[in-house]
This record gives C-alpha cells, structure tokens and sequence, in this order.
C-alpha cells in the first residue's frame, strides 16, 4: 500500500477542510436551538444560586428561631458515639483528667438536608409560576356536540332519525317508543 505524501500534506486541501469544520461548528454554535440552551443553562444557574441565597438568608433564619441551639447546619440527630482519634496516629484521644476515652457523637445532619431540600421546593415553586403565566396554554377546543339520536327501522333496517314515525326508505309506520 503507497501512501500519496503529497495528497496527506496538501495544505490547499487541509485548508478547506479546517475551514469547512469552522463553518460548520460556528453554525452549530450561533444555531437557535444551541444558542438558546446556552443562555438557559446561564439563567438557570444564576436563578439557581438566587433562590439558595434567599433560602439561606431568609427562610433558613426562621427555621433557626425553632431549633433548639439555633444552627440549622448542624441540627441532626445523634445516632452513636465513636472514639475520637488523634489524626496523625489514629489512635483514641484519652481525657487528661479522667484518662478515659473522649467520645464524639455520630449525627445524621438533617439541618443541611433540609436547606437543600427546601431550595429546590422553592425553586420547583417558582420555576412553575414563571412557566404558568409566561406560557399561557390556549384553551381546550369545544367539545364535538353529539350526533343526532338515531334508530334502525325494523323493517328495511335504515338509519333513521330517533322521532321518525315513517321511515324515509321503506315508507313503513313506525311503532311508537313506550
């Protein structure tokens, strides 16, 4: 198999190549549909990082008045109690007064938890109030009013109309409903 070099090293060829790609890629870029996304993932970030501001400076102090030592971030609760291990030999922390074990509580941090499911409560919340009065769905069609009332003629079996006393077809009397 020969390679051409001259065809691999063509640089008129790989010119248009690379100019054919940049086209390509500056109208995928400035296209409607990438261009949009871009600036909704950019607005939804700065709407994002408002609403956790407002939850954490506004509604989270609230909740704070109600807690019983008055920090959100660490209200949990406690589980267990673990050795509290010196970080160099991982060995348990004894009391110097007592010399026994020093005992540190194991929490589940809900406070945390909850903050951040707050946030996105409210930002589901708002999401939907902005969607519901900036997109305005048009109004359901009317309903398709009901077709005519109809029965079989029992002689000639046509379609007629429920009142009919006479049947349009067979000319025949029709028995009165009861």
């Amino acid at each position: 198999m020969d390679f051409d070099t001259k065809k691999l090293l063509d640089h008129k060829a790989l010119k248009e190549k690379t100019l054919g790609f940049h086209q390509e890629f500056k109208k995928f870029l400035f296209q409607g549909n990438a261009l949009s996304l871009a600036i909704g993932v950019i607005i939804g970030g700065a709407f994002g990082g408002f609403v956790a501001k407002v939850n954490a400076d506004l509604i989270m102090p609230i909740i704070n008045l109600f807690l019983p030592n008055g920090s959100w971030r660490t209200a949990g609760i406690t589980i267990g109690h673990v050795p509290k291990l010196n970080p160099t030999t991982f060995k348990p922390i004894l009391d110097p007064k007592t010399h026994q074990v020093i005992l540190e509580p194991v929490k589940l941090l809900i406070g945390d938890l909850a903050n951040t499911f707050l946030t996105l409560i409210i930002t589901g919340l708002v999401c939907f109030i902005v969607i519901k009065l900036l997109v305005k769905a048009p109004p359901p069609p009317p309903p398709a009013p009901p077709p005519p009332p109809t029965k079989a003629c029992p002689f000639c079996l046509d379609t007629i109309p429920q009142a009919a006393t006479k049947c349009k077809s067979c000319g025949s009397q029709q028995p009165v409903p009861a």
